[in-house]
Order: C-alpha cells, then sequence, then structure tokens
C-alpha cells in the first residue's frame, strides 16, 4: 500500500523528466546558435540606429558591422575569432550567392570607411548606413542556410 502512495506522486513527475530530457537531447545547436546570433544582431541594429541618431558615426559603424558579421558567424557556425570583411564575403558567397555577397562586402567597407572618417563622418550616411545594415541582416536572415543546412 505504502509504495502506491510513495509513487503514485513521483511517476508524472518522472515522466515529466523523461519527455524533457529526450527534448533537450535532440536539440538543434545550429538553431541555437542562430537564434543567439539573431537576438544579438538585433540589438547591435538599435545600437547602430541610436548612434547613428545622436551623431556617433564611429559607434554606429562598428555596430552595423558587428550585427552583419555576428549573423554571418552565427548561421553559419564559424568558430574561432571574427573572420575579415573577405573571409566573411566568402562565406556567405559560398552558402547564399554572389550577390549576398558583394553586398555583404559593400556595408563593410561603408563601415570602414565612416570608421576612418571618425567624427568629421556624416551623420546622415551613419543613418543610411544603419538603414542598409538592418535591411542586409533580414535578407541574410532569409537567405543564408544554418550550418546544419550546409554540411547536409
Amino acid at each position: 500500500f505504502w509504495i502506491f502512495v510513495v509513487a503514485g506522486p513521483a511517476l508524472p513527475f518522472a515522466g515529466l523528466v523523461w519527455v524533457l530530457r529526450d527534448r533537450f537531447a535532440r536539440r538543434d545547436p545550429a538553431k541555437d546558435r542562430d537564434r543567439r546570433a539573431r537576438t544579438v544582431a538585433r540589438q547591435r541594429l538599435a545600437e547602430a540606429a541610436s548612434a547613428a541618431k545622436a551623431g556617433r558615426t564611429v559607434e554606429a559603424a562598428d555596430a552595423a558591422a558587428e550585427a552583419v558579421g555576428g549573423l554571418v558567424v552565427g548561421r553559419l557556425g564559424v568558430g574561432g575569432a571574427a573572420p575579415a570583411p573577405a573571409e566573411l564575403e566568402r562565406l556567405v558567397s559560398e552558402s547564399a550567392g554572389e550577390e549576398l555577397a558583394r553586398r555583404v562586402r559593400a556595408l563593410l567597407s561603408e563601415c570602414d570607411y565612416l570608421r576612418f572618417a571618425g567624427a568629421g563622418g556624416d551623420a546622415s550616411k551613419a543613418l543610411e548606413l544603419a538603414q542598409g545594415a538592418k535591411e542586409l541582416v533580414g535578407r541574410l536572415e532569409a537567405e543564408l542556410p544554418l550550418s546544419s543546412e550546409v554540411a547536409a
């Protein structure tokens, strides 16, 4: 009798633990990495827009470049240090095509220009850059495959 009293409430809990363990065991790390990369990219885009509106062109350029580069690295599962713009262009070219790779390279070049122009950079250029980065991130999210899709 006592075994049923003790085991009765424990069985639903044990079943829940079993289901959750199974669910977490089957999680796709590429999807988790992508979710984190998209969240960080959106945060960086918001920072870029805010900095551009405040006239801080260098910070806007940095945040826009980090949004694009971080999303590419996160979606493709590239490890290690942040790749150079040429390497990002190559990764995007191999995964999503030349046209999108050229857009990545052009945006990163604009970011470099605004960084080196420094405080003398044009605030309207920074706003255009932030908007362009937002559009590019949207395209990258739509067209760039996850690392698990590339490997398959």
